[in-house]
């Protein structure tokens, strides 16, 4: 499996493959087109905005697979933008990896708080941009898989039960007739 492809979690499609999307947020149009050339290199759709507002209307539109968040921007900061993405979407907010200059304790702690999934600094190592990227979609969809599975069993469980009642109650009416189950 390449590293930009991910199973669908869907009933229907559970073998099916899809290439993950990372959608891109940076005021500085250079480094979103050095980052969409990168992700597309490794094999992911990628989209780029250059603000927070932009990155909150198209994830109403639809959620990519991962988000790349500048933390610095006019109007909108990446750790409001973060914020309001784990507000809007709850569960369903894919992984957010912040990408930023500042590296201080405050700034780090920051961006956790407001719900990064994971942090990183400018300049970019791009050997480390790249493992990340590829260790957060995977446990995304390892967490995604596991949700679908547990659902699964919970549906399984209620279904049993719902068998093992009318079993009790053909058992009664059996025995209600006088005629012996074994």
């Amino acid at each position: 499996m390449s590293t930009a492809q991910l199973h669908s979690t869907s009933p229907d499609s559970l073998s099916e493959e899809k290439i993950a999307s990372v959608l891109i947020v940076d005021d500085e149009r250079a480094l979103r087109v050095v980052l969409r050339r990168a992700m597309e290199g490794e094999g992911y759709t990628a989209i780029d905005v250059g603000s927070g507002e932009r990155c909150l209307f198209l994830c109403q539109k639809e959620l990519p697979d991962m988000i790349l968040l500048d933390a610095v921007m006019p109007g909108m900061d990446g750790f409001d933008c973060c914020n309001r993405l784990l507000q809007t979407f709850g569960d369903r907010c894919p992984p957010i990896l912040m990408i930023t200059a500042l590296y201080d304790q405050d700034s780090v702690d920051k961006a956790f708080a407001a719900g990064a999934t994971d942090f990183i600094t400018k300049p970019i190592h791009w050997a480390v941009l790249r493992q990340r990227v590829q260790r957060l979609l995977k446990s995304c969809q390892v967490t995604n898989q596991w949700q679908a599975a547990l659902q699964r069993e919970q549906q399984l469980q209620a279904q049993l039960a719902s068998e093992m009642q009318r079993v009790k109650q053909l058992t009664e009416l059996c025995q209600t007739h006088g005629i012996t189950v074994d």
